[in-house]
């Protein structure tokens, strides 16, 4: 199953619309598996970031159940990270070449069991 770009002049889009229209719990299992298949497309290093991401949202958006309500909070998420973006581009943080480390000490000695 290869992921189509959403565009309200292809029959996917039709066929997406149709499906939550008459099954809503269908068309929350297809953008599951779409969701998932699209994750997996990440390479490896980033996948677990974006799952994690993935997850943020959903837990957020869970808590709107109205259709305009969840597409406001996501445009706001949205403008969210374009600022913090921005911000990161413009308020550059010097990079740590070493973190300082630190002898552990332990607070008991073991005792010897011989």
């Amino acid at each position: 199953m290869t992921p189509i770009a959403p565009s309200p002049d292809n029959d996917f889009t039709r066929q997406i619309e149709a499906l939550d229209s008459r099954d809503p719990e269908a068309f929350e299992r297809r953008r599951e598996a779409l969701l998932q298949q699209l994750l997996e497309t990440f390479p490896e290093d980033a996948r677990q970031r974006a799952q994690q991401w993935q997850f943020r949202l959903d837990a957020t958006l869970a808590r709107y159940h109205h259709p305009l309500a969840r597409m406001n909070k996501m445009v706001e998420l949205f403008w969210e990270g374009v600022h913090t973006f921005k911000y990161t581009l413009d308020h550059p943080s010097p990079l740590k070449e070493k973190r300082p480390s630190a002898k552990v000490i332990p607070l008991f000695r073991r005792k010897n069991n011989d």
